[in-house]
């Protein structure tokens, strides 16, 4: 008797939301947030991760309120100090392996800076996640 079978070489991504809640209209103080960026791929898979500017970039990342046409300035980094921009850059790619399992969990560390006066209402976003492996 032939078995077959192809097993295909796939990673998977499931990225939480980056989610600040209620940011003030005048900022003091740096609003801080993470998010679980989960990756799913074969047993011990070394990986690169990588994120865009988002859909609202201009020398920054932007949340964008369509209503008021108006712009909330944001940061995403890949470690807790908040100290390395987390990008698509040289130097600003994530890098891991996955453990026995074929998973691993990363976390995105997510700011909004202080001094910031914005318009009261909802601000979106959206990245994009690539994995290379």
């Amino acid at each position: 008797m032939r078995v077959d079978a192809n097993v295909l070489n796939t990673c998977t991504v499931q990225a939480q939301p980056l989610a600040f809640g209620m940011v003030p209209v005048f900022n003091l103080t740096p609003l801080e947030t993470t998010a679980r960026v989960v990756i799913k791929c074969g047993p011990n898979i070394p990986f690169t991760v990588a994120l865009d500017d988002g859909q609202h970039f201009a020398a920054q990342r932007r949340g964008y309120n369509a209503g008021l046409n108006a712009y909330l300035t944001y940061q995403v980094h890949s470690d807790p100090a908040r100290t390395r921009p987390w990008g698509s850059g040289v130097g600003q790619t994530v890098s891991a392996t996955t453990n026995a399992t074929g998973d691993a969990t990363l976390t995105a560390y997510g700011r909004i800076t202080t001094a910031l006066l914005v318009f009261p209402g909802p601000y979106t976003d959206s990245i994009t996640v690539t994995v290379s492996f």
